[in-house]
């Protein structure tokens, strides 16, 4: 588990969402936590375990008594310890995993992030430009997110990603091209 949360910072991200997708980050943060301390339960049973059996080990007399009034159930007591072992390896991996998916929505959002703030940025570059402006009132009946690509090439180039975040983008695209033909 290297890389990993500290819980402080899991319980924060789990109490606190800070970014689009925080209804997602939120909720493995939880369960990230849970699997956490199912692990620290899983490995204090196994340390637990291997003291009682060291200290039966230490009292021979005793431990042969055991021995022979157990009959055969040190071998269920090792696949107890091997049931458990594998549980914990289990939830260790799935705190690896959970821990990913949240480096790798955090990474989403921060892109998300920077994509919402271009497109506040080609807004109010478009509020500046009277044509801009109207294409961008027409264009609020299609979508809340309106990326303003105000030079050509930049829509040309960008016309695929608009086209796959909104229906409404293309028309705004579509409504840039002939204004800027004009000019």
């Amino acid at each position: 588990m290297t890389d990993s949360f500290t819980t402080k910072q899991l319980e924060n991200l789990a109490a606190t969402p800070f970014q689009p997708g925080r209804d997602t980050i939120a909720r493995l943060a939880a369960e990230l936590l849970t699997e956490r301390a199912r692990v620290a339960d899983l490995e204090g049973w196994q340390s637990r375990a291997f003291q009682q059996a060291r200290r039966a080990a230490d009292d021979t007399d005793r431990w042969n008594a055991l021995w022979q009034a157990a009959d055969g159930k040190s071998t269920e007591l090792a696949d107890m310890i091997d049931a458990v072992l594998d549980q914990r390896d289990d939830a260790r991996a799935r705190v690896d995993e959970l821990e990913a998916e949240i480096r790798e929505l955090r990474t989403d959002c921060t892109n998300y992030t920077q994509v919402v703030d271009e497109l506040i940025r080609d807004r109010d570059a478009a509020e500046r430009e009277p044509l801009g402006y109207a294409a961008l009132v027409q264009a609020n009946s299609y979508t809340q997110l309106i990326p303003m690509d105000l030079t050509r090439g930049k829509a040309e180039q960008s016309a695929d990603w608009h086209n796959e975040l909104t229906p409404g983008i293309a028309r705004v695209v579509a409504l840039h091209e002939p204004n800027e033909v004009a000019e």
